[in-house]
C-alpha cells in the first residue's frame, strides 16, 4: 500500500496544490499546531458555508480500501451536529462515508444509509485527537466496510454495508456537508 498524500501544513500555504488539493477555506496557524510548526484552522463558520480542504484519490485503486487520518483539536464545540470528515463520490455530490461532531462532543460515523455503530465518547476541547476513517468498496454490495477510530481505537465499524460507488474525494473541515452552523 502506498501513501497517497501527507500534509502537515508546514509550507504554510493556502494555495491549491501546495499543501492540499484545492485552495483552503480556513487559515494557517503557527500558534496552535500538533507536532510540526503549523496547522490548518477552521474558524468563523457561517450557515451553509463550507470551510474545508480536499484531496482526490488516485482513480486506479478502484474501491480502495482508503484510509484517512486527521489530527483534530476542538476549540469550541458546534451548536449542532456538524460534518468534519467526508468521503465523496467522483462528482463530489454524494457523501458516501462521513464523521460528524455533535454539540455533546461525540463523534458519529455515517454512510448513505444511516449511522454506523454507536456514538464515540465525548471529546474534550483544547486537546489533540487522531481521527481515522476507512472506506472499502472493493467487495460486492453487502460487504463494504466503513470504520472510524479515535487515537487508534475503533468507535464505529461495519463490514456489511452497500455503499453506492467508490470514494474519490475526501473533505476535511467544518460544515463539510453544508450544515447550518
Amino acid at each position: 500500500m502506498a501513501r497517497l498524500n501527507s500534509c502537515g501544513f508546514e509550507l504554510r500555504s493556502a494555495v491549491g496544490g501546495v499543501e492540499f488539493g484545492a485552495t483552503l477555506t480556513g487559515t494557517i496557524s503557527t500558534t496552535i499546531f500538533h507536532g510540526g510548526s503549523a496547522s490548518w484552522r477552521v474558524t468563523s463558520l457561517g450557515s451553509s458555508l463550507r470551510k474545508a480542504a480536499h484531496f482526490t484519490h488516485n482513480t486506479g485503486a478502484e474501491g480502495g480500501p482508503y484510509f484517512n487520518r486527521v489530527y483534530l483539536r476542538i476549540a469550541t464545540l458546534p451548536s449542532a451536529e456538524n460534518t468534519i470528515i467526508s468521503h465523496y463520490n467522483n462528482a463530489g455530490s454524494t457523501a458516501l462515508l462521513y464523521v460528524t461532531l455533535g454539540s455533546d462532543g461525540a463523534l458519529r460515523l455515517y454512510d448513505e444509509d444511516g449511522q454506523i455503530g454507536s456514538n464515540s465518547s465525548a471529546l474534550s476541547t483544547n486537546r489533540w485527537y487522531r481521527i481515522e476513517t476507512k472506506i472499502d468498496t472493493s467487495g460486492s454490495a453487502g460487504s463494504h466496510v466503513g470504520e472510524a477510530r479515535i487515537d487508534g481505537s475503533v468507535f464505529a465499524t461495519a463490514s456489511n454495508r452497500s455503499i453506492s460507488t467508490n470514494s474519490r474525494l475526501v473533505l476535511i473541515g467544518g460544515n463539510v456537508r453544508l450544515e447550518a452552523q
